[in-house]
């Protein structure tokens, strides 16, 4: 048996919603199909492959290990490096934007900790504080969504700040506020409260592609709010629940700010302040 121990790693942990259902109202082909072309194969492609540009260039050598077992999936990368950070925030993207076009929304959650993998020629065994904390941190939401935990966005800001004594020049690492599927946004928690937090904006994926050594260009596939409402219903999953209608609502709110978010990024403000005002105004 080998075995793997991260003293200090980044962990992600994903939640099937509607699990219950999918397994009850579909017979064992139709699951198994689900499992291997829709979510096995988005975890797969989000998780060994990799988008155009400069961002493929700067996770080069940066592992992602992940594991699906029932309605969890659970992802971890090899370091705690800022490119390690890198791959799995738009590994989770990717995967999120996958599933809810796929009718499979779920919820979870990107945290840190130790780490302890057991790998046997037929299973895999995953343990440790990291898991709990991306567990625990999933577990409080109330939406189709993903929280990345405030430790770890102050701890990236640290590894790649001028200031850093082991930063190297030669370093390219994109500012927090840089990458596009990133927003703070303030997440609805079970307890009823909001929260404000770093979450993944799995609304749209962007193809971005070097035009020439000055220039790139973006081009946006973006998920439709019928889109959504259809991905918590699809594959026979029963919706006509007030709890389940909660969490539709609350992503659908986020859906929306989402795409004013991108309205907003294409109206010029001459105060960044102005733009400020502008979003603080869409989350009340």
């Amino acid at each position: 048996m080998k075995t793997e121990k991260f003293e200090h790693t980044f962990v992600c942990f994903l939640d099937i919603l509607g699990f219950k259902d999918l397994v009850e109202n579909n017979k064992p082909k139709e699951l198994e199909k689900i499992y291997k072309i829709l979510l096995q194969k988005s975890v797969d492609v989000t998780t060994k492959f990799w988008i155009n540009g400069e961002m493929k260039t700067m996770t080069a050598g940066a592992e992602l290990n992940s594991l699906v077992i029932s309605d969890s999936i659970v992802i971890w990368t090899s370091n705690p490096s800022p490119i390690a950070f890198l791959k799995m925030l738009v590994s989770v993207h990717g995967i999120m934007f996958a599933t809810m076009n796929s009718g499979i929304p779920l919820r979870g959650a990107i945290s840190a900790g130790q780490l302890t993998v057991l790998k046997s020629e037929n299973n895999t065994t995953v343990f440790g504080k990291g898991l709990i904390n991306a567990y625990k941190l999933e577990s409080q939401q109330n939406w189709s969504g993903c929280i990345v935990d405030n430790e770890l966005i102050e701890a990236y800001r640290y590894m790649t700040s001028d200031g850093k004594k082991t930063k190297k020049k030669s370093d390219k690492s994109l500012s927090i506020e840089d990458i596009y599927f990133l927003l703070e946004y303030p997440a609805p928690m079970k307890s009823g409260t909001i929260e404000e937090r770093w979450v993944i904006d799995w609304t749209k994926l962007m193809n971005i592609t070097e035009e020439n050594d000055e220039e790139e260009k973006y081009e946006g596939i973006y998920i439709q709010d019928k889109g959504v409402i259809d991905s918590f219903g699809w594959h026979n999953k029963n919706t006509n629940d007030w709890r389940i209608q909660a969490i539709i609502r609350n992503t659908l709110d986020f859906w929306a700010y989402a795409m004013d978010y991108d309205d907003a990024q294409m109206t010029e403000f001459e105060n960044p302040e102005d733009f400020k005002k502008f979003m603080n105004s869409k989350k009340k």
